[in-house]
């Protein structure tokens, strides 16, 4: 930047959206542009400063946050983390985002002091700004399997909501999450074998090649809570 600030971008799951659709290379190419521009615009602005977006909660993994901090200690040793990060289960972890209508751009520790967010109290307020979109929230499927849509953004980060849709599913025994990807959440029951089989096998598939993949395990919703499941 102009500033000397340097910044970097992940390309992996634009690489990723090319290996699935090679036809639309030109879009992705794109659209990597597009955010490049935004992250441009947000750390030459007063914006930035300014603590514009809604702060929202997102899942993922330990080892994104692993390659993101290697990175960042690459190209800026001295470079505090950007990121808010707080465990979740198994392998998937909790961050936060600015998100305006324009871009997401992740919370720092230090927009979250601004805002007087701490521990507990951001987790709150995040799920609190999060559950205002319920009302878009669409449950599909049947026969004990479901999948949970919103916007494909933040369809994941609906698992943490989920004492406040439950009675929109019906399921036998503890419910059972695959968190495969940001934009896919699907579910079952703990008791229900068929469908318990078939969520397992179709979590691998979507982690291993979604563009936006997460977790290829399973996630039981108990105490309130999500845990990683193991039958």
């Amino acid at each position: 930047m102009a500033d000397g600030i340097r910044a970097n971008l992940q390309v992996g799951n634009a690489y990723q959206r090319y290996l699935n659709a090679p036809e639309d290379l030109e879009a992705t190419l794109a659209d990597q542009i597009a955010s490049a521009r935004e992250v441009q615009r947000q750390l030459s602005s007063e914006d930035a400063q300014a603590g514009e977006g809604v702060v929202l909660p997102v899942i993922k993994t330990r080892a994104w946050h692993e390659v993101a901090m290697r990175q960042l200690s690459a190209s800026q040793p001295q470079a505090a983390s950007p990121f808010v990060i707080e465990p979740l289960a198994g392998d998937l972890v909790v961050t936060y985002v600015l998100d305006t209508p324009a871009s997401m751009s992740f919370l720092s520790p230090e927009q979250a002091a601004q805002r007087e967010l701490h521990g507990p109290a951001l987790r709150a307020h995040a799920l609190d700004n999060l559950a205002r979109r319920l009302p878009e929230l669409e449950i599909k499927g049947g026969d004990g399997r479901y999948a949970a849509r919103l916007d494909r953004n933040y369809d994941a980060g609906m698992a943490l909501l989920f004492e406040r849709w439950r009675e929109r599913v019906s399921l036998r025994g503890e419910p059972v999450f695959a968190i495969a990807a940001r934009d896919e959440l699907l579910m079952c029951g703990s008791d229900d074998g068929e469908n318990l089989a078939s969520l397992r096998g179709i979590a691998q598939e979507i982690a291993g090649s979604s563009a936006y993949g997460l977790s290829a395990g399973l996630f039981v919703w108990r105490d309130g809570g999500l845990r990683a499941f193991e039958d």
